[in-house]
């Protein structure tokens, strides 16, 4: 259980929405998320520290989920510029080209569709209850595994498309979470 942390507008929103109520639910976590990303977005560290007594892997949990949620938003953003033609491998630079893991063997995919297969096979993975059981914890590298490939999504919008990430960068600060 995460003990310290919050902010004065995270732990008042969380009292208001459990008045005493367990607090250590995925649907409290997520509605929590929900409301302080779409009425503070630029609330970045009210989004990215729990409130009090909410356990840690739950936490992470929720959060990853709430990520790629924005995340496929930044992607939809992007859809009218980043396609298959404009884009038709997956880089950052002229010095990173990445290849798409969501296959039987890793190749090259257009960014638009590295994107969707990353954020679709982050997503299968976490509502798996292989990973994801009240028995067991996740791995510990399953989440620095899954957000290195998601900030490859970041990585080619920031160095392709940086007018239009750093417009929807501004309204959501999802990088900066």
């Amino acid at each position: 259980t995460i003990s310290a942390g919050g902010t004065v507008l995270g732990e008042a929103l969380w009292k208001a929405l459990h008045k005493g109520n367990n607090n250590n639910n995925q649907s409290s976590v997520e509605m929590y998320l929900n409301i302080i990303t779409s009425t503070c977005p630029l609330e970045v560290v009210a989004a990215t520290t729990p409130p009090s007594g909410v356990d840690e892997a739950l936490w992470q949990h929720e959060s990853m989920r709430h990520y790629i949620s924005g995340l496929n938003k930044l992607v939809v953003h992007l859809a009218e510029i980043c396609t298959p033609q404009t884009c038709p491998k997956m880089t950052a630079t002229s010095e990173w080209l990445f290849l798409c893991a969501c296959h039987k063997t890793p190749h090259e995919c257009p960014a638009v569709d590295y994107a969707f297969h990353t954020l679709d096979g982050a997503a299968t993975v976490l509502h798996s209850s292989k990973f994801f059981s009240e028995r067991k914890e996740p791995p510990a590298t399953l989440f620095a595994n899954m957000i290195r490939r998601l900030y490859r999504i970041f990585a080619h919008a920031w160095h392709h498309h940086n007018t239009a990430f750093m417009e929807f960068e501004e309204k959501t600060k999802l990088c900066d979470r």
